[in-house]
């Protein structure tokens, strides 16, 4: 394998080695057809981009033409596989110049590990047109009061990662596109850029709505729409942010949640409630209580690895949800129509639902997405009150 560093962290190619008899499912969607020339001789970073949505994003980035395509990830083998996959699959012959792939390893939780992952825009032409922050974990399922002390403030602990990791990411942003030491809403101007960049945050559907049995995802993933529209707000003008809440998506995110079934020659299901999907599985029938790979995250090559899309568990276990379940590609377009030139969309959160509609939400000072919701009885009409 031949490696090329970039600021000790860049993995550019795979020196030819022939892929896998049988590829993570989570790269075959890659639509050789599809191109586009709308990120032209644009950069773009994409956290989590070794894997589902994000792996389908960068895929498409790198079919309309963008200059340059860094990926995102812990798991480092699995990374130099999504490599060789792009390079090999996502054809960009249409493109004039059809720029690069590149993968750099970072824990999103790690400041000084995403800053360098940033601080490599620096080079070249400077600029770091969008960044998409799409990596996120599952984190512990089950009875909240019975969340283990131990997970909290760790890579299992979807606060921690899905929240405080995207704050990490997008303080460095920030500090990258000059959007320090200033305060646009006070009177204070931040540096001026000749391009305006876009930011996608991937939250969930889940971020608005009731989480049970999850409510740490949730958790992690309402906030998020809050820091999107919120930083929006204050740099009008400045920078296009704003958030995705797919519902139930086609990757790995979704089939490993089947890890604790086991599908009985009958049919039916028997689960192991205590079993944590997110870390955990059984290896030809062995469990494994640490599937996580030296650098955090399971998947390709690591003690758990990925379940396919074909597993029979996925339509056993998510029933008629798995005929609506959601193409990544389909959350790539939106993330691509927000983050083109041409668009003004900034400050929103759009949901693309399980039966692949898409809903934008609109939130700003003026109008808070509260709203929205039916007014009810005045406190002060309450008999209990006595007032």
């Amino acid at each position: 394998m031949v490696l090329s560093m970039l600021s000790g962290l860049a993995l550019l190619v795979n020196g030819g080695e022939p892929l896998p008899d049988r590829l993570p499912s989570t790269f075959e969607f890659i639509d050789p057809v599809y191109k586009g020339d709308r990120f032209d001789g644009q950069h773009v970073v994409v956290f989590g981009g070794t894997s589902g949505i994000g792996f389908a994003t960068a895929a498409m980035f790198g079919q309309e033409c963008a200059a340059r395509v860094v990926l995102v990830g812990r798991n480092r083998k699995k990374g130099s596989l999504a490599l060789q996959v792009l390079n090999e699959r996502a054809v960009r012959g249409h493109c004039s110049d059809p720029g690069v792939f590149e993968y750099q390893h970072a824990d999103i939780t790690k400041k000084e590990q995403v800053r360098a992952v940033i601080d490599s825009f620096r080079n070249g032409t400077g600029k770091l047109h969008v960044l998409v922050q799409a990596a996120a974990v599952t984190g512990y399922i089950g009875n909240y009061g019975d969340l283990p002390d131990e997970i909290l403030f760790t890579g299992r602990d979807a606060v921690y990662t899905n929240l405080y990791g995207t704050k990490i990411v997008t303080q460095e942003a920030l500090k990258f596109w000059g959007k320090t030491g200033c305060a646009p809403l006070g009177g204070q101007p931040c540096a001026g850029l000749d391009y305006l960049p876009s930011y996608v945050i991937i939250s969930s559907a889940d971020g608005m709505g009731p989480c049970a049995m999850c409510e740490s995802y949730g958790e992690s993933k309402h906030a998020l729409i809050s820091m999107a529209t919120s930083i929006a707000g204050s740099f009008p003008g400045e920078l296009r942010v704003n958030a995705i809440l797919p519902g139930l998506v086609d990757t790995p995110f979704t089939w490993n949640q089947v890890r604790n079934y086991d599908l009985k020659p009958d049919g039916s299901l028997e689960v192991d409630s205590s079993m944590q999907t997110g870390w955990q599985c059984k290896v030809d029938g062995v469990f494994v209580e640490n599937g996580e790979c030296q650098d955090g995250g399971t998947g390709y090559g690591c003690p758990c690895e990925d379940v396919f899309r074909d597993d029979p568990r996925n339509p056993a276990v998510w029933g008629d949800l798995w005929q609506t379940i959601i193409d990544p590609r389909v959350i790539g377009h939106a993330i691509l129509d927000m983050s083109a030139a041409s668009s003004n969309s900034t400050g929103v959160s759009r949901v693309v639902d399980n039966n692949k509609k898409q809903y934008q939400c609109v939130e700003s000072g003026d109008l808070p997405l509260w709203r929205s919701c039916p007014v009810v009885q005045h406190l002060r009409n309450s008999m209990f009150l006595g007032i």
